[in-house]
């Protein structure tokens, strides 16, 4: 999300020298698409931006604020944010298209405590057999949705 304040920050090679605000932490799962997506630009967004992490609605706090140049957060922040004239900068769907991705992409994906995963490898496996059998059935299905 760029604040109206910048109103040129619409591509990648716009956040060079930015400060960027990153939800959720350096390992969610949007900000190392977005890192790919400017390498593949040329770009190292850790060496040539200035990026903060935490909590997503301290970013928009931040953002609010006039602390941050842009700020990649969840979809309901992005909402909200968008209520008081932030807009998209760079779209997720473009950064995975970008990628390679030939259609629309969910974006989700799963944590479990590393400790408890190594004892419970059978939970583990007959969930993600139910989170692809639910996709599959949602991918076939208008009912269903």
């Amino acid at each position: 999300m760029a604040p109206p304040s910048q109103p040129l920050l619409r591509e990648v090679h716009d956040l060079k020298e930015k400060k960027l605000a990153v939800a959720g932490g350096p390992l969610d799962k949007s900000w190392p698409l977005l890192q790919a997506f400017a390498l593949r630009a040329g770009i190292d967004l850790k060496r040539e931006a200035s990026i903060v992490y935490g909590a997503p609605p301290l970013m928009s706090q931040k953002a609010l604020a006039g602390e941050t140049d842009a700020t990649l957060t969840y979809w309901n922040f992005c909402a909200e944010l968008e209520s008081k004239g932030f807009r998209r900068a760079i779209a997720m769907e473009t950064v995975v298209h970008g990628l390679g991705a030939k259609g629309p992409i969910a974006i989700l994906g799963y944590a479990f405590d590393g400790s408890w995963a190594t004892r419970n490898p059978t939970t583990i496996e007959r969930f993600l057999t139910a989170a692809r059998e639910a996709k599959e059935i949602l991918a076939a299905s208008q009912t269903e949705w």
